[in-house]
């Protein structure tokens, strides 16, 4: 999840997730990229945001598998349960967030690499 530190939708989502911590811990690992202060993880969520078709990405900003959340509220709790849910239960579960990070890996060693040949 990426999220700011002072946000108040973030805020109720970090505590939503806690209330499912246990009933569905087997089907998530919350990982988080705080935004506001941590300027590294920008390039990440603008990464996962063009991925998504996003184009003025905010927090939270959730991503289960393939799927996204922009913002949060209550109403939203059943469908991100089920989101948890259906990835849970398929073998075709796709880590968009590691594939953005592998992506940007791959981008700073080849910008290192041609650093080095210059």
């Amino acid at each position: 999840m990426f999220w700011g530190d002072g946000c108040p939708h973030c805020e109720s989502a970090h505590k939503f997730f806690k209330t499912i911590e246990k009933e569905y811990a087997n089907c998530y690992q919350l990982v988080d990229f705080e935004t506001w202060k941590i300027a590294d993880h920008i390039p990440l969520m603008e990464k996962v945001a063009k991925h998504f078709e996003i184009e003025e990405p905010g927090v939270p900003l959730i991503v289960i598998g393939d799927k996204h959340y922009s913002g949060y509220a209550e109403s939203l709790n059943d469908e991100i349960i089920q989101t948890l849910i259906d990835n849970c239960a398929g073998d075709d579960y796709k880590d968009i967030v590691k594939e953005k990070q592998d992506e940007l890996a791959k981008e700073a060693k080849k910008a290192e690499e041609a650093a080095k040949k210059k």
